[in-house]
């Protein structure tokens, strides 16, 4: 199983569980480059894996979301520190909702725009 084919599979189930009206397991396919028969299956096994449940709680999402911020975090760090880095670190926007120092004039309008609207919006 390649992180291909599971990235193809959770987003394949996320369209499913999330729109009313969803494309067929044939276009999800051609997308993806992965057969029909193969996803089917992949689709199959993902969802007992899950135990059927595709809901994600709030405390659950937060969790891994603070995981992710510090992985993040460590990774812009790094590039800091490297010429690969170098120059991207302004651009560059954490999902922890802060900016990197050092960022000049085009992080202070983003940071504007971002304090202009809400940080989550809670599902109804």
């Amino acid at each position: 199983l390649s992180c291909h084919r599971l990235i193809a599979c959770g987003m394949t189930l996320a369209a499913k569980f999330h729109d009313d009206v969803f494309c067929s397991n044939k276009f999800y396919s051609k997308v993806t480059g992965i057969t029909v028969a193969e996803l089917n299956r992949l689709e199959g096994i993902m969802l007992k894996l899950l135990d059927w449940s595709l809901v994600v709680l709030p405390g659950e999402f937060e969790m891994y979301r603070q995981i992710l911020c510090q992985v993040g975090k460590t990774e812009l760090e790094a590039m800091s520190q490297t010429d690969e880095g170098h120059g991207q670190m302004g651009a560059t926007w954490n999902a922890c909702g802060s900016w990197p120092a050092g960022d000049g004039s085009a992080g202070q309008a983003a940071r504007r725009r971002s304090a202009a609207t809400p940080a989550r919006v809670e599902a109804s």
